[in-house]
């Protein structure tokens, strides 16, 4: 009798499942199991935990929105664990994509899908998606605005906008951004510039990414550039990503198009050239409440030489509470060979600007 007894209870403790929350006794979170499903829990390795929900995890910084806290940015090696029943999307180094609920741990990640259970290294997680959310959690905006008008003496009117939209999951990075200032003065253009500029990135590997095609479209009066299109392919490199750091580097070639509003007698009004492309962008994030971004990009058209061009941002941001912030933005433009128009007024090859503005800037 005691021999079936003891068969049944070992029948009974293998044909249970096995729980894929299972207390951990490793420091520094200790032996907890959270409680409540509706909620993400972390621990961080100071031992203090977390509940709210995971928006996104990428670049080596997790993305949660603290039940208690807010909106947070925290640095992917001060996390010690994520427990989660809800199905999320897991992405590998090798791009495989894993979905169902999991347990990240010091050491593994542990998710429980349609497939069954796997563990993998928790090394080998680069990514992690909300598999059940709204496409808007998926989108960021950030838009600045200025203006200035003047009557009597002079009648002016200065205007600049600035937005960037960025959409990001696990595996790609879409940007659209437009720059535009305008400046008149007694009905005279003094300033009558606009930029748009689309780029789609594609992760290969945790810190490497593909441009397979980026564009750039800009028009520019007081340079005497009706229209100028830069269409390109790159391969980009995060060199790191921090809460309070972040660092890329990109290379790659590009197609230019350029066409002037007129040119003198004899001069081409429309050229195409070729030309390798190289850029970087650092942003640091000084405090909580001040941001600094370096930018610098370069086409270095090796068919014309003359036509290369550089453009160099340095943009501050101060925040005055969610969403908004006073940016403070330095534009630097150099073109190498500035073509003259038809009356013989040659632009200048350096171009500086200094915007001010408030800026919208939605978590």
């Amino acid at each position: 009798m005691r021999g079936a007894v003891a068969t049944w209870l070992l029948v009974l403790g293998c044909a249970a499942p096995r729980p894929l929350f299972e207390p951990m006794r490793a420091a520094p979170c200790g032996q907890l199991e959270p409680k409540d499903p509706a909620f993400q829990w972390i621990c961080l390795t100071s031992g203090e935990w977390l509940k709210g929900t995971v928006h996104r995890m990428r670049d080596e910084v997790l993305h949660f929105d603290s039940d208690e806290l807010g909106d947070l940015e925290i640095d992917w090696g001060d996390v010690a664990q994520v427990w989660s029943q809800r199905q999320d999307v897991f992405v590998l180094d090798d791009n495989q994509q894993i979905t169902g609920r999991a347990a990240v741990t010091p050491r593994q990640l542990v998710v429980e899908g349609e497939a069954g259970r796997t563990i993998h290294s928790r090394d080998r997680l680069v990514a992690i998606v909300p598999g059940t959310t709204s496409e808007l959690d998926f989108w960021e905006l950030e838009a600045t605005v200025g203006a200035t008008f003047n009557w009597g003496n002079v009648d002016q009117t200065s205007m600049s906008a600035r937005s960037e939209v960025v959409r990001e999951d696990g595996s790609t990075r879409l940007l659209l951004s437009y720059n535009g200032d305008l400046t008149r003065a007694n009905s005279q253009d003094l300033q009558n510039r606009h930029v748009a500029i689309q780029r789609f990135d594609i992760y290969v590997g945790r810190d490497l990414y593909i441009r397979p095609l980026g564009m750039t479209f800009e028009h520019d009066r007081l340079a005497n550039i009706q229209l100028r299109f830069v269409p390109g392919a790159v391969v980009g490199y995060d060199i790191t990503r921090r809460p309070h750091l972040e660092w890329d580097v990109e290379a790659g070639a590009g197609y230019q198009y350029l066409r002037n509003l007129s040119v003198q007698a004899g001069e081409q009004q429309a050229r195409h050239d070729a030309g390798a492309q190289i850029a970087t962008r650092v942003e640091i994030d000084i405090t909580s409440d001040l941001e600094l971004e370096l930018a610098w990009s370069s086409l270095l058209v090796f068919t014309n030489v003359r036509e290369t061009r550089h453009h160099a941002v340095v943009e501050i941001s101060i925040d005055l509470g969610d969403p908004f912030e006073v940016a403070l933005v330095l534009d630097y433009i150099r073109q190498e060979n500035p073509i003259a128009d038809a009356n013989g007024v040659v632009p200048n090859k350096d171009d500086l600007q200094l915007i001010v503005g408030l800026s919208l800037d939605p978590e």
